[in-house]
């Protein structure tokens, strides 16, 4: 299973992490989402210098939290 990781700088000092809250059968699966939500929040900047990161990441089944 894989899950987008997303890391938003917003250019004045502040982060955040965040995910879309899906889980991906397959990494060409999560890319695909992943290049199109990366794309919005690019398009969405709060501010000029904001940077936007993002990654798919594998998650095994037995992994917990």
């Amino acid at each position: 299973m894989w899950v987008i990781v997303i890391v938003m700088f917003d250019g004045l000092g502040s982060f955040k992490v965040a995910s879309d809250q899906m889980l991906y059968a397959s990494y060409e699966l999560c890319k695909g989402a992943r290049i199109s939500l990366h794309t919005t929040l690019e398009r969405s900047k709060p501010h000029p210098d904001a940077v936007v990161m993002s990654s798919c990441t594998e998650v095994s089944e037995g992994d917990s939290v």
